[in-house]
C-alpha cells in the first residue's frame, strides 16, 4: 500500500527542480526571495524555536506514553479485559484521525497559538482523569478526547514553523525541531515505565505526565512570533558601507 500510494503521489508532483528567480531584496541562503525568513541560526538564537521545542516535546512525551500504555493501565489497573482495552485504543486512533482532518478547517481561522495551548490543557485534564477514574466508559471518553486533542494540535506544530520562520530554511529548520522534540518520544514510555513500577502505580505516572503536559502549556502561553532577522541586503546603505 506504501509503495502504490507512493508512486501515484509522486506523479503528480512537479517535476521541475530549478530553483526559483531570486528577488533583488532576498537575504543570501534564500532563493525564494524573502528577506524575512530566517535560517537556521537566526532560528536557533530566538526563543521562539526552544519554547516550540518544549511545547510539542512535551506533548509528545504525553502521546507516546498514552500510546505504548494505555491498554496496561486498563488491563492492570482498571481490570478491563484485553479485547475492550483493545478497542479503546481503536476509538482514541480514530478520534486522533478526525483531529487532524479537523485542524484543516479550524487551525486557518484560529490563532494557532491558542488553539495548542487548548489543547495541551485538555490534554493535561484528559492525564488528570486517566490517572483518577476507573470504568470501561469514563476511560474510553478519557482517551477519545485525548486522540482528538492530539489530532488537533499535531499538524499545528508544523504550521506554526512555517508562520514564524517562513519557508526559505523551513526543512532545515524543521529538521533540528524534530531532533530536539524526538527526545520526549522516547522519555515519555520510560517515564511511566519507571513510575508505574513504585508504590504509585499508573495513576502516579499519569500524574507526572499531567504536570509534563501543563509545562508545555505554559511555553505555548509565552510563546510569540520571532521579529524579523536584521541582515546585509545587498544594494542597501548598509551593504554598501
Amino acid at each position: 500500500m506504501i509503495l502504490a500510494v507512493g508512486m501515484v503521489a509522486t506523479s503528480a508532483l512537479p517535476a521541475d527542480r530549478r530553483p526559483r528567480p531570486v528577488a533583488l531584496t532576498a537575504a543570501p541562503g534564500h532563493p525564494d526571495g524573502h528577506p524575512d525568513d530566517h535560517d537556521l541560526g537566526s532560528a536557533l538564537r530566538t526563543p521562539a524555536f526552544w519554547l516550540l521545542v518544549v511545547g510539542h516535546g512535551t506533548a509528545l512525551v504525553a502521546v507516546s506514553a498514552v500510546s505504548l500504555h494505555l491498554v496496561p493501565l486498563m488491563t492492570q489497573h482498571n481490570g478491563i479485559p484485553l479485547a475492550t482495552a483493545g478497542l479503546a485504543v481503536a476509538v482514541m486512533s480514530t478520534a486522533q484521525l478526525l483531529g487532524q482532518v479537523v485542524t484543516g478547517v479550524v487551525a486557518d481561522r484560529l490563532d494557532k497559538r491558542r488553539l495548542a495551548v487548548g489543547c495541551m490543557v485538555v490534554q493535561t485534564g484528559v492525564l488528570v482523569a486517566l490517572a483518577t477514574v476507573s470504568g470501561f466508559g469514563p476511560v474510553v471518553a478519557a482517551a477519545t478526547v485525548h486522540g482528538i486533542a492530539w489530532g488537533l494540535r499535531g499538524p499545528v506544530m508544523t504550521a506554526m514553523r512555517a508562520d514564524y520562520f517562513g519557508v526559505g530554511s523551513f526543512g532545515t529548520i524543521m529538521g533540528w525541531s524534530a531532533g530536539f522534540v524526538s527526545i520526549g518520544l522516547v522519555v515519555g514510555p520510560l517515564l511511566v515505565t519507571g513510575i508505574a513500577g513504585g508504590p504509585g502505580g499508573y495513576p502516579a505516572a499519569f500524574l507526572v505526565l499531567a504536570a509534563v503536559t501543563a509545562a508545555g502549556a505554559v511555553a505555548f502561553l509565552v510563546l510569540r512570533r520571532p521579529r524579523v532577522p536584521t541582515r546585509l541586503r545587498c544594494g542597501d546603505g548598509a551593504g554598501r558601507a
